[in-house]
């Protein structure tokens, strides 16, 4: 079995992704992000749950990237953080599979010409 990439550290940084998202949600929710995770042990549950669901859904940490950006450009004092759930599937929407059919059936005989456009790679 592979070892999960958020666990580990990345680039010549060495950074840890999941550590270095806890951190982005402790920036953008302040308080509100940290009361939830009062100590380490529960900042460690967190971090291992977020590597479990990302790395299940093939979610990289540069997918993350826009939806971060966008929760920062709208968060108010209001806000509450999203779930790890619903952070993923902010990064992977439901796909509407029949669109998604009809997408493949005219755009598969345009890939010969190099002609096809696909709205997302899964479809391809």
């Amino acid at each position: 079995m592979a070892r999960n990439p958020w666990l580990r550290p990345a680039g010549a940084d060495g950074f840890v992704a999941v550590r270095v998202l806890w951190e982005r949600f402790a920036a953008v929710y302040g308080v509100k992000w940290r009361v939830q995770f009062p100590d380490e042990a529960s900042q460690v549950v967190w971090g291992e749950s977020a590597a479990a669901l990302f790395y299940a859904r093939g979610i990289q940490y540069r997918m993350l990237k826009p939806v971060l950006d966008k929760l920062l450009a709208t968060v108010r004092a209001d806000s509450v953080p999203p779930s790890l759930a619903e952070l993923a599937d902010m990064v992977l929407p439901a796909i509407d599979f029949a669109a998604a059919f009809d997408e493949a059936r005219v755009q598969a005989p345009l890939v010969i010409l190099g002609a096809a456009v696909w709205s997302q790679p899964a479809i391809y």
